[in-house]
């Protein structure tokens, strides 16, 4: 692996984390904005709300920082369309099939298995993110450090 991979996954890991904390916290501002309404699903609509922020937000930061493809007008379209699919599938059904497994199957604590999910869909995403929605190739050898 060489050195300007590594930068780029140290990078993702840095979106990915402030894309935690910019979706909890449009979640936490969505809630607020609805408690006047007394709606009893309101933190649902506070989910899929700060769910679609997220997404841009991480797709913005991905675009220029972690993989730095500079065309937007040519691509921006189908590489968000992809980041939804792509965070939508891992966010949603293989979140969930391997929060099933290891609480249900393995007996791990509900509180805890979260923690162990991050360790399988963080990679995921970089993968997905890097060859599929960015459409990055593999580094050159010539770039390669050993």
């Amino acid at each position: 692996m060489n050195r300007k991979e590594i930068h780029r996954m140290i990078r993702f890991l840095f979106v990915g984390a402030s894309n935690t904390l910019v979706g909890y916290l449009s979640y936490l501002l969505f809630i607020w904005m609805m408690s006047s309404f007394e709606f009893r699903y309101d933190y649902i609509i506070a989910g899929i709300l700060s769910f679609v922020v997220s997404i841009h937000w991480a797709f913005v930061l991905n675009k220029i920082f972690v993989f730095q493809t500079s065309e937007w007008r040519q691509t921006a379209k189908k590489e968000l369309l992809k980041s939804y699919i792509a965070y939508g599938f891992s966010g949603l059904v293989l979140n969930n099939i391997l929060l099933y497994i290891f609480i249900d199957l393995c007996g791990i604590s509900k509180y805890f298995a979260p923690i162990l999910v991050l360790f399988f869909l963080v990679p995921f995403n970089y993968l997905v993110n890097k060859y599929w929605v960015y459409g990055i190739k593999s580094a050159p050898e010539a770039d390669r450090t050993e």
